[in-house]
């Protein structure tokens, strides 16, 4: 019982007095991993997606499907980098040849929208198909668009 005692006594006045040894003394669990990584804090969303954009491409030019899927979407969304509907079909279509579905489905909002191309529903229709037999929801749903504005006879581009 006394050791007890000892125990919970040396364990109060430690837990009291590790807030007095000062925030430099130990890390956090919570700073820990970022430290680990090497990611600053404070730093500008243009030099985060910059950072990014250098690792993706250097896994992409290896092959990695997911790295040339997200180079796409960050020329697609010009995030770090100016907008440039051509560079991101490029690495769109990288990843889609790998079968990667997310890349097939903006190669499908690419031709739809006429993002960089002339808009072209039949190939739209392609991609999306590629990516709804894959059970891309949204490409699924994109299909049943174009084949419902056929249907009720809108003019779609290039069926």
């Amino acid at each position: 019982m006394r050791h007890r005692a000892l125990i919970v006594s040396i364990a109060l006045i430690l837990g009291a007095l590790g807030p007095s040894l000062g925030p430099g003394a130990a890390p956090s669990l919570a700073q820990a991993p970022e430290e680990k990584r090497g990611i600053e804090k404070n730093k500008s969303p243009a030099t985060g997606y910059s950072e990014a954009q250098k690792w993706f491409r250097r896994a992409a030019k290896q092959g990695h499907k997911n790295a040339q899927y997200m180079l796409g979407l960050i020329f697609y969304n010009g995030r770090g980098v100016e907008k440039s509907y051509p560079t991101a079909r490029t690495w769109f279509e990288r990843a889609a040849k790998q079968d990667h579905s997310g890349a097939q489905y903006m190669l499908g909002i690419i031709h739809y929208d006429g993002k960089g191309v002339p808009k072209n529903h039949g190939r739209a229709g392609k991609w999306f198909g590629k990516a709804a037999r894959k059970g891309d929801k949204d490409a699924q749903y994109m299909l049943g668009l174009i084949h419902y504005e056929r249907a009720k006879g809108a003019k779609s581009p290039k069926n």
